[in-house]
């Protein structure tokens, strides 16, 4: 009988024993603190797979304790980078090109949108039909956007007369204004904004999209090579949470979409409508695949494309482009998980 006893007592204790390892051991582990810079307003649609990410628990399941942060545009994003003050950011892939061949050490780490969602914004009653047709006009452009980092290779590749058109520096918040005001006839646009579906929504608009006229990678994960070396498991760690937002918000439709923006738009303030930001995701959904890409793990980019895109700044002949780095300084797949 004291045996039975003794021997219920062991396994009573053996389960206190189990429930105390299984529930309390991982809540005193110390999560790593990382921060995330975007490169606009958090509730841009191609930020949200990062918030619903936050929000399912995926970074902590990752063991990482996250901060998702604003940014001013990728220049800013990448300048955060190069001081070390934020270990992860997010930002396009041209522009961190541009920094690397002047010297920075940044490296591209996982690829989320390999065709690039900025475009250049107009109203239709402009009478603005091509590119040609804004010599002569005034256009603003918001001062460290990938849009005015872009200008001349766009103008360029578009075939119009960059002289002939008046370029003016514009406020992130002003902008929109400014064009429905006439007072400007271009400006910053994106393929997902949420200012352009607003805009919209009073006036029609039209767009030349960067994608359409300059094989330029788009958005990604970006990190300092020092980060890269000394933290591979984290950043690891990272875009593997990262891509269950984004595949997440793919898969699940207009559902998952509405979901997502619901999450930015709790934890961004000044957010629109949330169907406003799931209608700017699912027109971003074309630009996440290359034909290069085809069967390889999210967030895996293509050394071809980036090759393209480093041959056509080559090709431009241009001092803010010189001088060109080589494909295996700006990007790595090393760090991307298997699915």
């Amino acid at each position: 009988m004291k045996r039975r006893r003794l021997t219920k007592v062991l396994f009573i204790l053996g389960g206190l024993i189990l429930a105390f390892v299984t529930f309390s051991t991982p809540s005193g582990w110390a999560l790593d603190q990382v921060s995330l810079r975007l490169d606009w307003i958090g509730y841009t649609p191609h930020h949200i797979a990062f918030w619903i990410a936050k929000e399912k628990g995926w970074f902590a399941q990752e063991g990482i304790d996250v901060t998702i942060g604003s940014g001013r545009g990728s220049v800013q994003t990448a300048q955060l980078l190069i001081s070390k003050k934020d270990p992860i950011g997010y930002m396009t892939g041209v522009e961190l090109a541009q920094f690397v061949g002047k010297g920075a050490q940044l490296q591209m780490v996982a690829v989320y949108l390999p065709k690039a969602l900025p475009s250049y914004r107009y109203l239709k009653k402009s009478g603005i039909r091509t590119p040609k047709d804004l010599e002569g006009r005034t256009v603003g452009l918001v001062t460290g956007g990938t849009q005015s980092s872009m200008w001349l290779p766009f103008a360029k590749a578009a075939g119009f007369d960059a002289s002939k058109v008046k370029v003016v520096q514009v406020d992130q918040g002003s902008y929109n204004q400014l064009l429905l005001q006439g007072k400007i006839e271009l400006s910053n646009g994106s393929v997902d904004g949420v200012s352009d579906i607003l805009v919209e929504r009073i006036e029609p608009i039209g767009q030349f999209a960067l994608a359409d006229y300059l094989p330029v990678i788009g958005h990604g994960l970006a990190v300092h090579k020092d980060t890269k070396e000394s933290k591979p498991d984290m950043i690891r760690r990272f875009i593997r949470a990262s891509s269950l937002g984004w595949r997440y918000l793919v898969t699940g439709g207009r559902k998952a979409a509405i979901e997502g923006g619901q999450v930015a738009a709790k934890n961004v303030p000044g957010a629109p409508e949330v169907d406003v930001i799931a209608e700017g995701f699912e027109r971003l959904i074309p630009f996440m695949r290359s034909k290069n890409a085809e069967g390889r793990p999210l967030g895996w980019s293509s050394p071809k494309d980036w090759e393209a895109m480093l041959s056509f700044l080559q090709g431009l002949n241009m001092d803010e482009f010189k001088p060109i780095p080589k494909v295996e300084q700006v990007m790595t797949n090393a760090l991307v998980p298997p699915e």
